[in-house]
């Protein structure tokens, strides 16, 4: 293959004062070989193949300001965005019992989602509901999963500190809502379940919780706070990703599968072969076996041990050691952070914790998005790309990766990482966790169309299963009426004190006002009753032991005004300057 550049008495001129222009075209030949190198692994292509197979993404390269992290975020890239166009997909006060009762897996809703006892059947789902200053939560068995038991700090912390409408709630925390959305218009999820998830998408009736999912591991404490990671400086002017191959052919899709779920294949040599190119993972794997000079990147399995769905994809193993691709290369988590650009796409059904500790960190983020994701976590609503990290896509990301080497560029990276350090520490401060969770909470108890104490789950569903005594105890509990809020002290009142930090770990601080934010810790309360029982069988054949945990809450330490005050505040003190974000 023979790729000429043009040459000319001006470009020569472009070559010496533009420094970035040249990466560019040279980063746009090394992918046109590339892709040519490529190819050859799979064969000959006929030029149908080449039209089954679209590069859906733009190609251009930029680190201008653009686009939004998050795409159902809208164009101004504000956190809130996240949360209405969420509650967008409802209605108000559309939202029938009958659709919060069916996460228990009991009945089908309208013959159509039986799907439902997928969630309940595991430790990663619970509900959860508010009548008055009471709390319940409903989870299968007691050894429920640790994103459970987060999500139980976050919302009793939360309803110590404000009065809260009454609802219910399903959710899950395993990798992904799987109830679709019919069509992206305004009520487009009518009749079908709400789902509380850890992320969100276009495409299925969930709601992203705030990300509070990601606590640090003991390699990475220090970063999630701001502190420890090198400096830029001494970072090698490399991207460098590690991570596993589970995705290529797990999340219920073929490899390389589409933004539809779709698997996209073609025939090479008469046999069936998924297109693992557009599979952002084994594009930056690919590019690195083929020699480039600013990607280092591995498998950290040998996909002996991935979710593998179809036997063509284990050729395509054998492609990629041919080339000398690396597979079974694993590397301390605190490795990855040595150098200056940080990688990361998110398995097509799920979203990433990675993206919390590099955010954090002094490396720059390379996102990929567009079609290369399915759902991404709720603090992407605020990131935009060229001011807190780099928007990649399928055809770009050799070509940007290549610009964002250059010496010229590094002033204009470091202060992305500035931005992106900022930004964390205010979306994942104490008082950002909790007010993303009030205005997510109080939007959706405007869509229910009932009383939830009278039609509940809990009076229709769960009163009846129990005991007699449990049973009475908790009728007299829910009798008792919501009390009148306790005036504020003055820790709360104040807007430049922190509230507290619901997780055992620590969490940032918001810089902007807090610089010297006590990191009090929300200790929640024993539970006043803990209650085993079953539903018999659901639509599985299974007779799950579910198990019921209350709470009774003092009177919280805001009113409602005084929480909705404190939170404007909050919103209004985003740590970039408006003319950066936009």
């Amino acid at each position: 293959v023979t790729a000429v550049l043009p040459s000319s008495p001006s470009m020569a001129k472009d070559r010496k004062e533009n420094p970035i222009l040249m990466h560019v075209l040279l980063g746009r030949l090394r992918t046109m070989l590339l892709i040519t190198a490529t190819h050859t692994c799979w064969g000959s292509m006929r030029a149908s193949d080449v039209r089954m197979w679209p590069l859906l993404d733009d190609n251009t390269v930029s680190l201008e300001p653009g686009a939004c992290a998050q795409r159902q975020g809208g164009k101004s890239c504000e956190l809130r965005d996240v949360i209405r166009s969420d509650l967008h997909k409802w209605a108000d006060r559309s939202i029938r019992p009958a659709q919060l009762q069916y996460s228990f897996g009991t009945s089908k809703l309208d013959n159509k989602f039986d799907a439902g006892a997928d969630y309940v059947d595991s430790k990663h789902w619970m509900y959860a509901a508010v009548h008055g200053r009471r709390v319940h939560f409903v989870t299968v068995g007691h050894e429920y999963g640790r994103h459970a038991r987060t999500m139980q700090r976050m919302l009793l912390s939360l309803a110590a500190v404000a009065p809260l409408d009454d609802f219910e709630l399903a959710s899950t925390f395993g990798d992904a809502p799987w109830i679709n959305r019919a069509t992206p218009t305004a009520d487009a999820c009518f009749g079908r379940p709400p789902l509380f998830a850890k992320g969100t998408s276009e495409e299925t009736c969930s709601l992203a919780l705030p990300t509070i999912f990601c606590g640090p591991s003991t390699a990475q404490k220090r970063l999630t706070n701001g502190t420890g990671d090198i400096s830029w400086e001494a970072k090698r002017p490399l991207a460098f990703w590690r991570g596993s191959s589970w995705m290529m052919g797990g999340c219920g899709y073929a490899a390389g599968a589409d933004r539809d779920g779709n698997g996209l294949t073609q025939l090479v040599d008469g046999q069936p072969r998924v297109r693992q190119l557009v599979d952002p993972r084994f594009l930056l794997v690919n590019a690195s076996a083929h020699g480039s000079p600013v990607i280092d990147a591995a498998f950290s399995d040998a996909w002996e041990g991935a979710d593998i769905r179809a036997a063509e994809v284990q050729a395509s193993r054998e492609d990629l050691i041919k080339v000398g691709g690396k597979l079974n290369v694993t590397v301390p988590s605190k490795e990855q952070f040595k150098y200056r650009l940080l990688p990361t796409a998110s398995v097509p059904c799920a979203y990433t914790c990675r993206l919390v500790p590099f955010l954090s960190s002094n490396s720059l983020v390379v996102k990929f998005s567009g079609d290369a994701e399915h759902y991404s976590q709720a603090v992407c609503g605020g990131l935009r790309h060229g001011v807190h990290l780099l928007l990649a896509t399928r055809a770009n990301f050799g070509e940007l990766l290549h610009a964002a080497v250059a010496p010229a560029v590094q002033p204009r990276l470091q202060r992305m990482v500035r931005n992106a350090n900022a930004y964390m520490s205010w979306a994942t401060s104490a008082d950002g966790l909790h007010c993303y969770l009030h205005e997510l909470l109080s939007g959706y108890a405007r869509k229910l169309n009932y009383s939830v104490k009278r039609e509940g789950a809990v009076e229709k569903l769960i009163l009846p299963a129990l005991g007699r005594h449990a049973r009475d105890a908790l009728r007299n509990k829910r009798s008792s009426p919501r009390p009148s809020p306790s005036p504020p002290g003055p820790d709360y009142k104040d807007p430049a004190k922190c509230l507290d930090n619901p997780f055992d770990f620590k969490i940032p601080t918001d810089r902007t006002t807090a610089e010297a934010c006590a990191q009090r810790r929300f200790v929640p309360p024993d539970p006043s009753l803990v209650e085993e029982f079953k539903l018999g069988k659901n639509i599985r054949g299974q007779n799950l032991p579910f198990v019921l945990s209350s709470y009774e809450l003092p009177p919280p330490k805001l009113a409602a005004k005084d929480m909705a005050a404190r939170c404007e505040r909050f919103w209004a003190r985003r740590p970039e300057s408006k003319a950066e974000r936009k």
